[in-house]
Formats: C-alpha cells, sequence, structure tokens
C-alpha cells in the first residue's frame, strides 16, 4: 500500500448503530456526501476506527486489535480493510481529496443548490409535499391556523385566531427545528403560523446549523435554493454586503452547503406559506461553533470574530431599508447512544432535560445571549445542544425586543432510546 497508508486517517464521518449479517454492528455515514452511501462494518472494525487518526502505525492499530481482541490482526486483512474504507471516500486520502475537488468544482459552476433531502425526507413532488406541509400546519393549534392550500395557485388562509395579523406588530424572527419532518413537522408549522397575514418579508435570514464545522465560523452561498416547490433566489447583493463588513472569507467553505439540511428546510416552509405571493429572497448562512469558541478571551479570539459578525449582519440588515427576517434553524439536545450516550435516558432523565430546556428558551425569550451562552457552559454542553450558533447568532443580530416560545417537543429518533429535543420561538 502506499504511503498515506503506514498512518490511516479516518475523515470525520458519523458513525451510527446498525445491523450485519443479524449482529449489532456500526454504519459510516458522511455528511459531506462525498461517499455516496453509507457503508456497514462490524464492531470489531468500529473499534479500530479510533486508532485511525493519522498517528498511529498499522503496526499500531495491530496491536490495539490484539490487546481488545485476544486475536491476531493480520497485515494483509488490515490493508484490505484500509482498501475498502479507501475506496468508500471515507479516508483522509489523495482519493478522497481528489473526488473533493471533483465535487466543489461542479458545485462552484452551478448557479442553483439542489435539494439533498427530497424523495427521502420528504416527498419529491410537489403536490403530496404541499398535502405534507398543509397537514402540519392543520394540527397546529399554536395561537395559528392555517389551512393548506387547495391547489398549487392558492396560497394558506392566513387568518389568525380570527383577528387580522396586520394589526399585530410584525415578527422580527423566529426559532424553528431542523429535525426530520416526520418528527417535528408540527412544531416547525407553530413558528411559521405566526407568519401568516403579514406580508412576506423582502429577504428572509435563514442562519443554519452547520453540523460539521465551517472554516471560518460563517459560510454563505449565493445560489438560489431548489426545492419541489420551486426555486428561492438568494439575494446576492445583500450577501457579498455581509462579506464586506467582516473581516473573514464568507465563502471559504462554501462547499458545505451542498448537503447540509438545516437551511433546505426552511426553504419548504417559507415557500409554502407565502404560495401565490411574492416569495422573499434568502440569504442562506450556516453558523458553526461550540460556547468554547463564543466564550473565548483573547483579543484576536474566535468570540472576537463571531461577535463582529454578528454586529455586521444586523448593520447589513439595518442598511436594506426593508423588511428582514431571521429564522434561526436549531435543535437543542440529543442524548442517547447514537450521541455517545452509554445507554437511553430514562423518565426522570427525559424530565431533567425539559427542565435544562426551559432555562435556556426562557433566556432566549429575554434576548438574554449572554445568559444562553453562560447557561451552555455551565456543563460543557453536556446535553450537546446543536442549535446554539444560529441561536446565539440570530440574538446578536436582530433588532427585537422580546421572544415567545410557542412549542416544545422531542423525539425517539432511532427508535432505540436516542432522543432529541426541539422548540419554536417567535420573536417580535
Amino acid at each position: 500500500m502506499g504511503e498515506e497508508f503506514e498512518h490511516p486517517k479516518l475523515r470525520p464521518v458519523e458513525v451510527v448503530q446498525a445491523v450485519l449479517d443479524g449482529q449489532p454492528a456500526a454504519a459510516l455515514i458522511d455528511p459531506l456526501r462525498i461517499a455516496d452511501a453509507p457503508l456497514a462494518i462490524s464492531k470489531e472494525v468500529a473499534f479500530l476506527l479510533q486508532f485511525m487518526d493519522g498517528r498511529h502505525s498499522l503496526r499500531d492499530i495491530q496491536v490495539e486489535y490484539t490487546r481488545r481482541m485476544g486475536t491476531l490482526l493480520f497485515t494483509d486483512q488490515l490493508e484490505r480493510l484500509l482498501a475498502k474504507l479507501d475506496h468508500a471516500y471515507f479516508l483522509d486520502s489523495p482519493r478522497f481529496h481528489e473526488r473533493r475537488r471533483e465535487l466543489q468544482e461542479e458545485f462552484s459552476r452551478s448557479a442553483v443548490r439542489a435539494p439533498t433531502l427530497a424523495g427521502t425526507a420528504y416527498p419529491a413532488d410537489a403536490e403530496p409535499l404541499r398535502r405534507q406541509l398543509g397537514s402540519y400546519f392543520a394540527e397546529t393549534r399554536a395561537s395559528a391556523e392555517v389551512r393548506a392550500p387547495t391547489d398549487s395557485r392558492s396560497s394558506p388562509d392566513r387568518r389568525v385566531d380570527n383577528v387580522d395579523a396586520r394589526t399585530r406588530p410584525r415578527p422580527k424572527g423566529i426559532l424553528a427545528p431542523h429535525i426530520d419532518l416526520s418528527h417535528g413537522g408540527t412544531t416547525y408549522a407553530r413558528a411559521y403560523a405566526e407568519l401568516a397575514g403579514h406580508e412576506p418579508p423582502a429577504l428572509c435570514v435563514i442562519l443554519g446549523t452547520g453540523h460539521f464545522g465551517v472554516e471560518n465560523l460563517f459560510t454563505a452561498t449565493k445560489k438560489a435554493f431548489q426545492t419541489p416547490l420551486g426555486t428561492a433566489q438568494a439575494d446576492s447583493a445583500f450577501v457579498e454586503e455581509l462579506d464586506t463588513r467582516w473581516e473573514r472569507d464568507l465563502f471559504a467553505d462554501e462547499f458545505v452547503h451542498r448537503t447540509e439540511h438545516s437551511i433546505e428546510l426552511q426553504v419548504l416552509f417559507i415557500q409554502h406559506l407565502w404560495s401565490g405571493l411574492q416569495c422573499p429572497l434568502i440569504a442562506p448562512i450556516l453558523c458553526a461553533f461550540s460556547h468554547t469558541s463564543a466564550n473565548s478571551t483573547a483579543e484576536q479570539s474566535e468570540a472576537a470574530a463571531i461577535n463582529e459578525f454578528a454586529d455586521a449582519l444586523k448593520s447589513a440588515a439595518e442598511a436594506q431599508g426593508k423588511t428582514v427576517l431571521f429564522i434561526a434553524s436549531a435543535d437543542l439536545a440529543h442524548i442517547g447512544p447514537r450521541y455517545g450516550d452509554p445507554q437511553p435516558p430514562d423518565l426522570a432523565d427525559l424530565g431533567h432535560i425539559r427542565e435544562r430546556d426551559r432555562e435556556f428558551l426562557t433566556l432566549a425569550e429575554r434576548l438574554d445571549r449572554h445568559g444562553c451562552l453562560a447557561h451552555i457552559a455551565r456543563d460543557d454542553n453536556r446535553r450537546r445542544i446543536c442549535g446554539f450558533a444560529p441561536i446565539y447568532t440570530m440574538l446578536g443580530a436582530m433588532n427585537a425586543s422580546r421572544g415567545e416560545l410557542l412549542g416544545y417537543d422531542k423525539a425517539d429518533v432511532d427508535g432505540a432510546g436516542s432522543w432529541v429535543t426541539f422548540a419554536s420561538m417567535l420573536f417580535r
């Protein structure tokens, strides 16, 4: 094998529970989808992955295997395994980098970001998708009730509790989940129903969760987002202006938008809610930083860059002279075996998670950005809130006076006791 395999390095991928040949196993999933499909592996192979870090040699890996399993791992067996991982693009190798370069160039040439979840997480055809989204609005009674469109030319009934929404203050922002629609559809709808009756904003700034990191904490794209409901155009001028107001390169890791789902799901609701009307332009921005980054103190720290970006976003939005809606696409706690816990949470654990989530959401209602950060830092984000970055950014950029919790829920996402919590909020 080549020199690149002397100290093999696994790429940042997701490892989930699976079944292989009727036995408990694992599967590798590539969030960037350089690897076309998940790869099932045995528990023994899954054990070896921790040593594929670019530091351990083949000999080191063999020693660790024998120490744990009590049997030998022959060199030819290990080399075949590495060849299989490399063939599927799961190793950080020349083969992977060449494939990534090809896909980056392809994405760069396209003016449109194609949907990645159509046909899997939601219907690939417009009419079934409209019916599915409409059913979520019909189910929710979170201070608004929106009827699904009857055909492709109609738009949702925008009456809100029989009160003309135009007499109510225009929303400045919402918090909505990005969990699978089958788990959280009505919670999405609770947030978007509050926008019904208002004229569409000129611009929706969608702050998505960058689940697997980006080079400069934030990354934007000027590409239109295509879905079965149409094409949502990006406000290129706004995004370019934002880039000039911030010291870092806002497009350095634009490629991550290709497969990150957290913005795509919000676009569906925007298109559905204002079907038949002038659909707002969008500013798609992924946020990817931890509470540790936001809490750093050095003058040139990431915290300074995060705060400077929020200030730049706020000033750019205010300079628009038109209506801007902020959308934070954020889930909350992630607990259970899928996320690294030794066992599923019991009822007491879930109750504690709910209490802690409510504390966090109360701080968000008060627009207490620094309180939200302190809350997460207090236990080092033990419950793994993935949407901290977009929430923290929105609270720093949005010119709102108060927030309101509309809904809170949880879902067992794998049927094996791994739970995600999520909420919807309105800000005026």
